[in-house]
């Protein structure tokens, strides 16, 4: 399911990105900004969106 919204998600992928940013001061807490951060800096790239939604699948299968 995930996998399938990142390869699907087109242009509103970035804007995801865009959120996470906005809303990193009021999700945050402790471990979370680091993981929030990594996050929004995966999304923002498309090559690596599309890497870690075909690495969900293949783990999925195996």
């Amino acid at each position: 399911m995930i996998s399938f919204l990142l390869e699907g998600g087109g242009p509103l992928i970035p804007l995801a990105a865009q959120l996470v940013y906005l809303g990193q001061p009021f999700l945050s807490g402790g471990n979370a900004s680091r993981h929030l951060q990594a996050l929004a800096e995966l999304l923002e790239d498309r090559e690596e969106t599309l890497s870690f939604a075909t690495f969900l699948r293949e783990d999925k299968v195996q």
